[in-house]
This record gives C-alpha cells, structure tokens and sequence, in this order.
C-alpha cells in the first residue's frame, strides 16, 4: 500500500491585519463626492486609491485610519463608520494574505486637503468616476458598497463609531 503524502500545516500562508482603508466622502450640493489619492512613491505608483495606512504602535484600526487620515490628506472626520467590510489581497512579496477592515470618513464639504509625500494628486469624484479610476476590482465594490449602504440609504446606526 502506498502512503499517501502529509500536508504541511506548519507551512500555511500567514493571514494578517496590517493596515486599514478609510475611504472619504464629502456630500457636495446633496451629492456624494468620494476622495481619491494618486500614489507618488514606487510601491504603487501612479495607483489611485483611498486613504491606506499601516498599523503602527499596536493601534486599533479606528485610530490607524483617523491618523491616516489626518497624515495623508489634513483632513479630520465628522463622522466616523466601520463600513463593516474587509478587503483581502494576497501580497505576494511578502507571502501574507492580508485582510484590511474599511472605515468611511465623513467630511465637510468645504474642507481642504493637504497632501503629504505619498501622494501627488488628488480628486473628489462621483461614484462611477471612482470606479474608472481605481486600480483594484475589490475597491471598486467598495465604493458601490458604501454608496448604497451609507449614502442611498441612512446607514446602521450600530456601525457608527464614536470619536
């Protein structure tokens, strides 16, 4: 009888929860205004995305994304929401399975961004326009996602965050 080959288990791709995505929306004239960074430094370059930022200093993930927010763009939140999404992508440079919780960050609408060095331009644009311009197919459903869930309709109230 032939022995049948051991799986592994000691060599799993690890899974973590590193970073955190917070995309911003502004409501301009009773419409939602999503905010959109153009990458500037080689990781990425030239991507368009939302706010992203790593966890530092064993931060929780609102505290990364209101620090991010604040590093990237200037910009501080007058409301705050777990989107109650994880985005996933596998990053094959470091062989880890990342899941990354999304926020979205609510504005004023005559706020004024600041864009630190990462990024060298920036947009607010509708939905569909963010959908032409986003690299990535999952950020594309999340900003289909937060437009029907959190501006087309009055979002969970239980999703709030308080700051």
């Amino acid at each position: 009888m032939t022995e049948q080959p051991k799986i592994n288990i000691t060599g799993d791709i690890p899974v973590k929860a590193f970073l955190v995505y917070c995309y911003v929306v502004r409501i301009k004239q009773g419409c939602a205004e999503f905010l959109l960074l153009q990458r500037e430094n080689k990781y990425l370059y030239d991507t368009w995305q939302p706010v992203t930022g790593k966890v530092i200093n064993n931060e929780t993930g609102v505290v990364t994304a209101l620090r991010e927010l604040k590093e990237e763009t200037g910009l501080h939140c007058e409301t705050l929401y777990s989107a109650n999404l994880v985005e996933r992508f596998y990053e094959a440079s470091t062989d880890v399975i990342c899941l990354a919780p999304v926020f979205i960050a609510f504005i004023d609408h005559n706020a004024k961004v600041t864009l630190s060095e990462e990024h060298k331009a920036y947009q607010w644009v509708e939905v569909q326009s963010a959908v032409d311009l986003l690299t990535f197919p999952q950020q594309v459903d999340t900003i289909q996602y937060i437009q029907k869930h959190f501006i087309d309709t009055t979002p969970l109230q239980f999703l709030k965050i308080d700051l």
